[in-house]
């Protein structure tokens, strides 16, 4: 392990020529904003200096190795991704120690934004994976991402009705995920807030996400999200286990949609391991596999002041008592 001590600097303006220069030999830890979108660590750096929701740190030694971590938040959650990471020595042995460091520091400066979970999306062979889990992330998702062949125009027919996603939607569908997201994912993309629940991010509709629900009779038996960007479209299917007679039709129709959107941009479909019945679907209509990734989550503790109180329900299930909860901010003295 090297003693090089690791200098860690928070972005800014005179890290840009750095921050240019690695972008090309980095891995990019979002793999669905790079297809669809085009990741660019320069452009992300930038718009966090001006303000943009996302946080840069680059990292010096002596010995002339430059390090550089991206962290992008969830739109307007609590869940920040870790976007990209790149270094010349990013598959030394020797750097490991440099990289447990970075990420050390992106986990504390998390903390402090009021972040409540920290993503990343490595692939098995990716060099950062044991560094992550070294520093708390939990592998709770495997997931395979395909590339389809934009199928030609043809009318699928399928029971019911698919319609875009609306408000009133909001109680089956929940009722829909929970029926088939496995609870270990549930745990690490439900998210409760002051708001009430709010649905795993990956189905949250957004200005460049349109989810669209499956009607079939009073209830709803699947969903199909699609995003559109100047790279690519992706495209994610949620089908009930009780309608898997009718995956081809469902996957096809998904797989329409996406084709009437943009014919021109190469179509992805990301298929994590429980939803399995996608995927002879999609392999019938010439899906070829690009992609594995494994989804990772480190769940955050946020820091509280030294005045600030456990909730009462904490206490009385904790049984803990009523003095006030502290963490490191808590002055020298008064911890003793």
């Amino acid at each position: 392990m090297t003693t090089d001590v690791l200098s860690i600097r928070t972005f800014k303006l005179r890290h840009l020529v750095d921050v240019y220069r690695l972008q090309s030999h980095g891995v990019p830890l979002v793999l669905e904003e790079h297809l669809v979108a085009g990741y660019a660590p320069v452009r992300q750096a930038v718009r966090a200096w001006f303000g943009g929701e996302s946080r840069t740190y680059v990292g010096y030694t002596s010995a002339g190795l430059t390090y550089l971590l991206q962290t992008v938040r969830r739109r307007e959650r609590p869940e920040w991704d870790i976007a990209f990471a790149a270094s010349r020595g990013l598959r030394e042995v020797e750097t490991f120690a440099h990289w447990e460091a970075l990420i050390r520091f992106a986990v504390r400066d998390a903390m402090h934004q009021g972040v409540y979970r920290l993503y990343a999306a490595p692939s098995p062979d990716c060099a950062l994976l044991d560094v992550l889990q070294s520093e708390g992330f939990r592998l709770y998702c495997k997931e395979t991402v395909y590339q389809v062949p934009s199928p030609e125009a043809e009318t699928v027919h399928l029971p019911g009705r698919v319609r875009p996603r609306i408000p009133a939607d909001a109680w089956d569908f929940r009722r829909l995920w929970r029926q088939v997201i496995p609870q270990v994912v549930l745990a690490a993309e439900g998210l409760t807030t002051n708001n009430g629940t709010e649905m795993p991010y990956v189905w949250a509709s957004e200005a460049d996400r349109r989810v669209f629900v499956w009607e079939w009779g009073n209830d709803l038996h699947g969903a199909i999200s699609l995003r559109v960007g100047r790279k690519g479209r992706w495209v994610r299917y949620l089908l009930s286990p009780d309608v898997r007679d009718e995956a081809d039709a469902f996957v096809a129709y998904g797989l329409q949609l996406a084709a009437r959107a943009d014919r021109k941009r190469p179509i992805y479909v990301a298929v994590p391991e429980y939803q399995g019945g996608v995927r002879e679907p999609l392999n019938r209509r010439g899906a070829q596999p690009v992609a594995e990734i494994l989804w990772l989550v480190r769940h955050l503790a946020v820091p509280l002041r030294a005045d600030e109180m456990v909730p009462q329900t904490a206490v009385s299930l904790l049984e803990v008592g009523g003095n006030p909860a502290f963490t490191r901010f808590q002055n020298r003295e008064e911890t003793g």
